[in-house]
């Protein structure tokens, strides 16, 4: 097998290089067309749904039966087909896994030619930096950097004979596969934290000393400016019981770990990487402390993480646009992140944000206000033995998250080069 030299680079002999244009059957772009919403009927995917690799669905919105017949006139998306950004950003890519679903504005739908190109391949080319840096030298845009159909049409692919597309983008999707079913075992782990803390502390159905439901089982209530409370539990402030922001002493000139606001996720704890920096400044943390986006629309959109990511001792540092909360207490760690989930307190951080559009920021004072009915020590010791427990199994799982895309990240352009050649028997087997 030998190698060549092409417009793309130095690529293997038998693989060709062609356009978009001629290697997809299927091109769909519902751009300049909004279909009206509805309270139920058909899930709607725009731009805002598509993330790195997947498809977030609860971004979606709906549109009746009758506006998707009359709207979905361009082309009807089916499941396996590859969605992209066209642009606020340009280029994410994921694979549609339902059927049934509308396209709306800022997406194109691709459907490789059958036999030639490999809807999976298609999707890890684009998602590699020789695709992407096909689809920015086509982007126009000052403010927004975008890129148009008949542009797309001429970008440039690699295109391997279809059984060694089928062996890279086996490689890969296995390796997106298991990555997927952690994160979703971490979601799973997560709600039942959140479930637990809302049947103690704001359904006060802790376990009596019987083990039985507190307030079910008849537990005594008294009354209090919050409403009705459990005996022994008091109302209080937040920064009775949280540092915010708490000191940290670090030498300058030393390297630390730095987690930027877009390496948090919106609907988990997790952080999804970080990188070393020489301190300059921002929030300093340790494991075990929750880190609050205080800045629209990062704390709307739900960026709250829990720090796992450390050793013993060891203090990081991140945006200055983070809140950090710790416990003065060392039993309030899973605690104090399921409250920055909950439901009334992030309503409360929104209402206390001021500023100019745009650029809204938490009033940290009305923050450390805020007030919580506080247990007794006893309950929060039990609270964050089983807290800590999930946490303990997310930060393993997530540890093992970061490592596969390390791999897939290495992997990525090496098989799209073919640097790295995969054996077709592979597949086969």
């Amino acid at each position: 097998m030998g190698i060549r030299e092409t417009e793309l680079g130095i690529f293997p002999d038998e693989w060709t290089i062609d356009t978009m244009e001629n290697s997809l059957c299927s091109i769909i772009d519902y751009r300049g067309k909004t279909p009206g919403k509805s309270d139920k009927g058909i899930k709607t995917l725009s731009a805002k749904s598509v993330k790195d690799g997947y498809i977030d669905y609860d971004l979606a919105y709906h549109i009746s039966e009758e506006t998707y017949t009359n709207f979905m006139v361009r082309g009807i998306p089916k499941r396996g087909d590859i969605l992209m950004t066209t642009e606020a950003p340009l280029g994410l890519v994921a694979r549609l896994d339902k059927d049934g679903i509308a396209i709306a504005q800022r997406l194109l739908t691709l459907r490789g030619k059958s036999n030639y190109l490999e809807n999976d391949y298609l999707m890890y080319y684009l998602k590699s930096p020789i695709g992407q840096h096909q689809l920015n030298i086509r982007a126009s845009g000052t403010t927004v950097s975008g890129i148009k159909q008949s542009e797309f049409r001429k970008v440039l692919i690699t295109i391997p004979p279809i059984k060694e597309q089928k062996a890279i983008s086996s490689i890969l999707v296995t390796i997106d596969e298991k990555i997927d079913t952690n994160n979703k075992i971490n979601k799973k782990l997560e709600k039942m934290a959140q479930a637990i803390f809302k049947q103690w502390f704001v359904d006060f159905e802790f376990p009596n000393e019987d083990g039985e439901p507190y307030k079910s089982s008849g537990g005594e209530m008294i009354e209090s400016e919050l409403g009705m409370i459990p005996k022994g539990w008091e109302v209080s402030k937040l920064e009775e019981i949280i540092y915010f922001n708490p000191k940290e002493v670090l030498k300058k000139d030393n390297e630390y770990k730095f987690v930027e606001m877009a390496a948090i996720d919106n609907n988990t704890s997790n952080i999804k990487y970080w990188e070393l920096r020489k301190l300059n400044s921002g929030s300093k943390f340790r494991n075990g402390d929750t880190l609050l986006a205080r800045i629209t629309p990062c704390l709307e959109n739900g960026k709250t993480a829990y720090i796992s990511i450390l050793e013993e001792k060891e203090v990081a540092v991140g945006s200055t646009e983070f809140i950090v909360m710790r416990g003065k207490e060392k039993n309030k760690k899973v605690y104090i992140y399921c409250l920055a989930r909950e439901e009334n307190f992030r309503a409360h951080a929104i209402k206390s944000m001021s500023g100019s559009s745009g650029r809204q920021r938490v009033q940290l004072d009305l923050l450390k206000g805020y007030k919580i009915v506080q247990a007794p020590n006893a309950i929060y010791d039990k609270f964050d033995r089983i807290g800590e427990s999930l946490f303990e199994e997310i930060s393993s799982l997530n540890k093992e998250i970061t490592r596969l895309a390390k791999l897939r990240d290495l992997l990525l352009p090496k098989l799209m080069s073919g640097e790295i050649r995969v054996p077709v028997e592979v597949s086969e087997s």
